[in-house]
């Protein structure tokens, strides 16, 4: 009989093939149900919550909620209301997908899940800044931010990760987008100074970091964000706009 993880594998081999799919995450489901394997049925939900159009997958998303509503679990359900908020994201329902990462974090926070805590205050702070509630966002930044320069933040992470996953590359990727982050709400605050002093940090950062993905971790806005960081009228003329630039454009 193949494995669990096998059809983990196999979900992995065919991403993108709907049909295979389904059919690997209803035999994971149903050999879950048939073992009485309650970890187990939640992941089968979970996987079907991923591979299908996004009404769809709200459905199995749903289903996974329903059926760990009750636990006291480091995983779910915050998990199930975060692939709701990904899945309404898609639709381009921002209030829902608002709605569901606001639950998300009530689970998170309870039961102590530093890495879903740390992603989930990063989208709420983007959808702050999309509304044109810097200042909110920028509260939320803050306590993102405190959450991350921690002294037991990494030990956090590892007790409730996998083995095999990386804490402190974790640590150092969100340190980076934590900075692009109060770039963001200070350029929309119209800080122009203090964005500048971030990005200054963010470079001094990313200049030692050596994660696989350090050409990907940097994001449009930042770009978007240079040309207001220095203003004509600003007193420090020292910095140019392109000297702001091009931390940004040549980091790879």
């Amino acid at each position: 009989m193949i494995r669990y993880e096998e059809l983990l594998a196999l979900l992995n081999e065919f991403s993108g093939e709907a049909d295979i799919q389904e059919r690997i995450a209803y035999t994971y489901l149903n050999r879950a149900k048939i073992e009485g394997d309650t970890i187990k049925i939640s992941g089968g939900y979970d996987r079907l919550a991923r591979i299908f159009d996004p009404i769809t997958n709200i459905k199995y998303a749903d289903s996974l909620i329903s059926f760990t509503n009750e636990w006291i679990h480091v995983t779910y359900p915050a998990a199930g209301y975060l692939l709701k908020a990904y899945q309404y994201s898609r639709l381009s329902n921002l209030q829902e997908s608002y709605n569901n990462l606001l639950k998300a974090n009530e689970y998170s926070e309870v039961n102590e899940n530093i890495t879903q805590r740390i992603y989930i205050l990063d989208r709420l702070i983007s959808l702050k800044i999309s509304w044109g509630e810097s200042e909110k966002a920028l509260d939320l930044q803050h306590q993102r931010h405190k959450l991350l320069l921690a002294e037991d933040f990494i030990e956090k992470v590892k007790k409730v990760s996998r083995p095999e996953f990386n804490s402190d590359e974790f640590f150092k990727q969100n340190v980076i987008s934590s900075y692009e982050a109060y770039i963001l709400c200070n350029v929309a605050l119209g800080n122009y100074q203090l964005a500048n002093n971030y990005l200054i940090k963010h470079d001094s950062i990313i200049n030692e970091y050596k994660g696989f993905d350090k050409e990907q971790i940097l994001h449009w806005p930042l770009l978007q964000s240079a040309d207001k960081i220095i203003q004509p009228h600003s007193q420090d003329h020292s910095i140019k706009r392109q000297d702001c630039i091009r931390p940004i454009s040549s980091m790879k």
